[in-house]
């Protein structure tokens, strides 16, 4: 009875091992496939040509404006969307179709890349995306988008609340985290 006792603990002890290795294969597993697809996300869609192209886009319509600031690494950081929509005004009169298609274009832009900031932290949020692989991506430049549009997005929640208020909380959170890095 003792030796049937003795070889069923360490049976038991043996599944367990074996439980506990699948589950750290397991784990490791998920976080190198996390950071691939955060690589990935990053690369293709943050880097790659969907946003180049409407960072392009807005770019632009910013140097056809002659709009006020000056570009930073191909971001708008030293001025806003307002200021931006102000110079296509200033240069048609508010009702000339030009003014308003130009508009038009700007904001399909802009949508366009807060949604994919959005669809990023959502990610983060999810668990899916790896925070400090985006933040190495994308630290200065995601925060900086998000003040450069914030009279945009003010705009839009008049209609809908709660937009992009995920985007918002994660660039208030990125900005403290670069102070914080900076010492300031």
């Amino acid at each position: 009875r003792i030796v049937t006792l003795i070889v069923a603990i360490a049976a038991g002890a043996a599944a367990w091992a074996e439980v506990a290795e699948i589950k750290s294969h397991y784990t490791e597993d998920i976080r190198r496939r996390k950071r691939v697809a955060t690589h990935e996300f990053a690369g293709n869609m943050l880097h790659g040509k969907f946003m180049e192209n409407h960072v392009n886009g807005v770019t632009s319509l910013w140097e056809h404006y002659h709009a006020t600031g000056s570009m930073h690494h191909e971001l708008l950081t030293h001025s806003t969307y307002a200021d931006l929509v102000a110079a296509v005004a200033d240069a048609n009169a508010a009702d000339d179709p030009k003014t308003q298609d130009a508009i038009v274009k700007l904001n399909a832009h802009v949508d366009s890349i807060l949604n994919t900031f959005e669809a990023m932290v959502m990610e983060i949020n999810a668990d899916i995306l790896d925070e400090d692989i985006c933040y190495a991506y994308w630290s200065m430049e995601f925060p900086r988008w998000e003040t450069w549009a914030r009279s945009y997005i003010r705009q839009r929640r008049e209609d809908r609340p709660g937009l992009w208020r995920p985007l918002e909380k994660k660039a208030v959170e990125w900005r403290k985290r670069n102070a914080a890095l900076r010492g300031a």
